[in-house]
């Protein structure tokens, strides 16, 4: 399907720094098409976008809502009173198991089409789900 950036989007692309290569800017928008909910791509749907908001609001049932994406502050995580080493690892335990559980949510358990969701082939999809898994 054809989908169109919006204009948000489009600056946001531009005001990026792009500290990588072109191939970052190409897996951004790859990301961004693919997680699109509708025709056209926001600013939300950019990654590095959704990743510089990770501590959103829950929904007031304290659930997500079906087709969000879970979110986690590190902070919430009791992770400011630990040495930053260690901080670092709980928060990014915290959030691949709350990444693979919404991408595993969002392609209805398969991990074929969860991993290729997350840009992963399926054997690295799969090692990020044990890992995901392992105790804080």
């Amino acid at each position: 399907p054809q989908k169109t950036l919006s204009l948000r989007a489009l600056n946001a692309l531009r005001e990026y720094p792009w500290p990588g290569n072109v191939r970052e800017l190409e897996h951004a928008l790859e990301h961004a098409f693919v997680l699109a909910r509708s025709e056209e791509i926001g600013e939300q749907d950019l990654p590095f976008v959704s990743a510089s908001h990770h501590s959103v609001a829950p929904p007031s049932s304290g659930e997500p809502t079906s087709g969000t994406t879970p979110s986690f502050d590190a902070s919430a995580e009791g992770c400011n009173d630990l040495p930053y080493s260690e901080a670092k690892r709980r928060a990014m335990l915290a959030f691949d198991e709350s990444y693979v559980k919404a991408t595993l949510d969002r392609a209805d358990g398969n991990v074929s089409s969860a991993a290729r969701l997350a840009g992963l082939d399926r054997s690295n999809f799969r090692r990020l789900i044990k890992k995901s898994k392992s105790p804080l």
